[in-house]
């Protein structure tokens, strides 16, 4: 995690309109730039915002190569980015108050000056040290290219352990030089976490990492700070922790969701930006399971939390989409159903046993219901039958002919055909039967591993399960 420490400054320029937030105040702002070199070109001023760059203002750089922004409305505490294309790209800091600054821009940044943000100065001094860093990373990097012995190559690996160790010390030196700065938190949540085992050897050197960081990962971010939200790596780190620290699986990922939005309870915007991010993109997400992130954040943020400022029909229809799935997402343990095969005998769902179980609500009517029933019992039913997965299907119209004639034409009597014929087992209740054909696959302690998928999906999932895929 080391090697990400001075990322942020390379990400690509992304130019977008709009805000993005509210102003802390009504004060006049005015940025002054003094860039000979820049003369008869537009000068961007943009703040970081939910991962992207936004617009606040722009002027044109004189002939004379000054130019001066001014707003009647002064700029919340954050990271910002001064733009001129095509070629220069400067990382500003300004917190409440610094509402007059003045920069002069060099050729280089180790020659340009602020004045009226001592924030910024120190960013500055942070990215020359990050700098330097990076040209004696170079250096030794060239070096290692060539044709050294082992000793010699051993000799360079520890040289560029003590560049590290210097450069982040250098950076502590800023850190605590400065606290109670913007620039002091800003710096300190740019700090990655040290693992136990820095070359792990072992699968449990692994875990022992993986662990550690769950845990620490986020010691240097103070998520009761607003101003985080406006900086260019605040989301690309939580990203990073979702993506590459936290199990892929839909509880895994639900229950990380929900502990980093509780982080932020301390700040109202912070915790109403990270509830709504994690919130809409799990809503909008097309992964299976991701319904487990937003409905755990309904249920611990939400449902029932008069301090939620949400619009009453949007809480309605969350309510509504939570009540589909909340007894059937992935994870959980199917509920079992009391139900009647076609000779009017009574069989309960955890009667069924298998290493698998792959269970069909379907409607004797529906065309999409007889074409994946046909391929799952062409293609699928032959290949697995023997192999510890049961094929179940659930009649939801049971009309009794109608469903006799089902499994016949269908040629699917070696199956388990269920229904409910009296409604007894309300089995809509406890399993999304709102569009059929519903497909879901239940481990052998009858947990739901996926859910809602197709014949294709179904397929490739038993293939997965049964290394049958290549993967292993």
């Amino acid at each position: 995690m080391k090697s990400n420490i001075f990322w942020i400054f390379a990400l690509m320029l992304l130019v977008a309109t709009g805000a993005g937030a509210q102003n802390v105040n009504t004060n006049t702002f005015k940025l002054e730039l003094n860039a000979p070199q820049y003369k008869d070109r537009t000068a961007y001023l943009l703040m970081y915002w939910n991962g992207d760059t936004y617009v606040q203002d722009s002027c044109v750089i004189s002939n004379k190569g000054v130019g001066s922004i001014r707003t009647d409305k002064d700029m919340p505490a954050g990271q910002y980015l001064i733009y001129i294309k095509p070629d220069l790209q400067l990382d500003i800091l300004l917190d409440e108050g610094q509402n007059d600054i003045k920069i002069t821009l060099a050729k280089t940044i180790e020659n340009s000056k602020v004045i009226g943000s001592r924030d910024t100065e120190i960013l500055w001094q942070y990215i020359k040290e990050a700098n330097l860093l990076t040209e004696k990373q170079a250096a030794l990097t060239e070096k290692s290219n060539a044709n050294l012995s082992d000793v010699e190559k051993a000799k360079l690996n520890t040289q560029m352990d003590e560049y590290n160790s210097l450069f982040e010390g250098k950076v502590d030196q800023l850190i605590a030089a400065n606290q109670g700065t913007w620039a002091s938190v800003f710096l300190k949540g740019l700090k990655s976490v040290d693992v136990p085992h820095k070359e792990p050897k072992t699968m449990e050197d692994v875990v022992a990492n993986k662990q550690f960081v769950r845990q620490h990962y986020f010691d240097n971010l103070d998520f009761t700070d607003s101003r985080l939200l406006r900086t260019n790596y605040f989301y690309s780190y939580l990203d990073n922790y979702m993506e590459n620290w936290v199990d892929q699986d839909a509880t895994s990922l639900a229950q990380a969701a929900s502990e980093i939005v509780g982080k932020a309870q301390g700040n109202q915007q912070v915790f109403e930006q990270l509830l709504s991010r994690f919130l809409n993109n799990s809503l909008n997400s097309k992964l299976m399971g991701m319904e487990n992130t937003w409905a755990r954040l309904a249920e611990d943020y939400i449902f029932d939390n008069p301090s939620i400022r949400m619009d009453s029909t949007e809480l309605r229809n969350l309510r509504s989409q939570y009540e589909v799935i909340k007894e059937n997402r992935i994870g959980m343990k199917a509920h079992n159903l009391s139900l009647e095969t076609l000779n009017g005998d009574s069989l309960n769902l955890y009667d069924i046993e298998g290493d698998y179980l792959v269970l069909f609500f379907y409607n004797p009517t529906c065309g999409h219901c007889h074409k994946e029933i046909k391929t799952i019992n062409e293609e699928l039913y032959p290949k697995y039958k023997d192999r510890g997965v049961r094929f179940v299907t659930m009649n939801i119209f049971p009309e009794k002919t109608g469903w006799q004639n089902f499994v016949e034409e269908l040629k699917i009597g070696d199956w388990y055909n269920l229904a409910d014929p009296k409604h007894k087992s309300q089995y809509w209740i406890y399993y999304d039967t709102t569009a059929v054909p519903s497909v879901y696959l239940l481990d052998k302690d009858k947990k739901i591993i996926a859910k809602k998928i197709d014949e294709e999906n179904l397929k490739k999932v038993l293939e997965i399960l049964y290394n049958e895929d290549g993967t292993n």
